[in-house]
């Protein structure tokens, strides 16, 4: 159940995109197997479908905890040679990350009250290109990309 378009992006052009609703734990779930099996459905190597399927799962997992809801998007990709990828837009409406908690982040000294609090850094590890926007009371988006092989 998601919503198909194609419309440029920073990885190139949108050749389909699947929204996912995160509001509860099972759609962490869901997500992670929604992400893994576009992965392997676009030719991803099994490595990186992993990876995948990894990142989708700690960003679902930050908007269930963290915002309440949000989505994940999956926008399958191809670069100029015609390579597809994948990029993935988790999406909330929460609180924001303060500044000064993102810089514990980002140095590896936040600890979540939740868990490790050290998913944005694991996420950001495994993927190709990693963008974070969040602002108080406007809520955090992640974009990351995993590029196709060639």
């Amino acid at each position: 159940a998601g919503a198909a378009g194609t419309a440029a992006t920073a990885g190139g052009t949108t050749a389909s995109a699947k929204k996912l609703p995160i509001e509860q734990e099972k759609d962490i779930a869901t997500a992670r197997l929604e992400a893994w099996s576009e992965a392997v459905r676009i030719g991803l190597s099994k490595f990186t479908s992993v990876k995948v399927a990894t990142a989708v799962s700690e960003l679902a997992r930050n908007i269930v905890f963290y915002a309440g809801r949000g989505t994940v998007e999956l926008r399958v990709v191809r670069d100029d040679k015609g390579t597809s990828g994948l990029q993935i837009v988790a999406t909330d409406q929460g609180p924001g990350i303060p500044p000064a908690k993102l810089e514990e982040i980002w140095a590896g000294t936040y600890k979540s009250q939740r868990g490790m609090g050290k998913g944005l850094v694991a996420v950001k590890k495994l993927v190709d290109e990693f963008q974070l926007d969040t602002a108080a009371g406007k809520g955090t988006t992640v974009t990351c990309l995993f590029r196709g092989e060639r």
